[in-house]
């Protein structure tokens, strides 16, 4: 089972969450934006996930799970890269 968290639920992120929700083999765990407006879309959407607009929550657990966000890995806040340190970021 491939665990995913989305980080931005904005245009691209709720098509993100349902492809990845229907993929058998992976279970979508959280969803991260800082607009709480989008987060209820979400939750209304797909109740499973956990919705938080704290990323750092989401990277207190990302170890063990696959992380995809919309936005080119360089233009992240400079504390996301330097928290996943070499790891890579889909």
């Amino acid at each position: 089972m491939i665990k995913v968290a989305v980080i931005g639920c904005g245009y691209w992120g709720p098509n993100l969450i349902r492809n990845f929700i229907q993929i058998p083999e992976s279970k979508v765990k959280y969803c991260c934006d800082l607009d709480e407006e989008k987060l209820k879309r979400i939750k209304s959407l797909y109740p499973e996930p956990k919705v938080t607009q704290d990323y750092q929550e989401v990277l207190n657990v990302w170890q063990r799970m696959s992380l995809f966000q919309k936005r080119p890995f360089q233009s992240l806040p400079r504390s996301i890269p330097e928290t996943l340190g070499e790891k890579e970021s889909a």
